[in-house]
């Protein structure tokens, strides 16, 4: 499966208006020492956010990563960007999800003319299979 193919109808859709604050950028890291006491706890271990947030209108909002080591779920709420992965690059619009597996060498950004707003959460833990299966389907 392409993996901004995803079918959106399988996928609730919560009212995020109340979220949109279009002169804010937002961000929250866990702390690498957390993280790493995280991945062997019993129960934080299966799942956890290492950081969440969101990039609101800025045509500055560029990333290039040859590798990183958790998994990202990005949200387009507004505007347009680009996702690249496997030598390909994907428009992306409202309403499209976008997912980085954990390793996967990629790059995304806001589109200079309409800046996308996006909600995004890093995530990783054992059990991210069932919830990146889940998107996909």
């Amino acid at each position: 499966m392409d993996i901004c193919d995803i079918n959106m109808d399988k996928i609730a859709k919560p009212d995020l208006s109340h979220l949109f604050v279009p002169e804010r950028t937002w961000t929250h890291w866990s702390p690498e020492s957390s993280r790493q006491e995280w991945n062997s706890d019993p129960i934080l271990g299966d799942l956890h956010i290492i950081s969440i947030g969101i990039w609101a209108a800025t045509n500055k909002h560029i990333v290039n990563r040859a590798d990183i080591g958790e998994n990202i779920l990005t949200y387009c709420a507004k505007g347009k960007g680009w996702f690249r992965y496997a030598n390909r690059t994907v428009e992306i619009k409202p309403g499209m999800v976008f997912l980085v597996h954990k390793g996967w060498p990629h790059g995304y950004g806001a589109d200079k003319d309409d800046p996308w707003t996006v909600y995004w959460t890093h995530f990783d833990g054992i059990k991210s299979k069932p919830l990146i299966d889940l998107v996909e389907t």
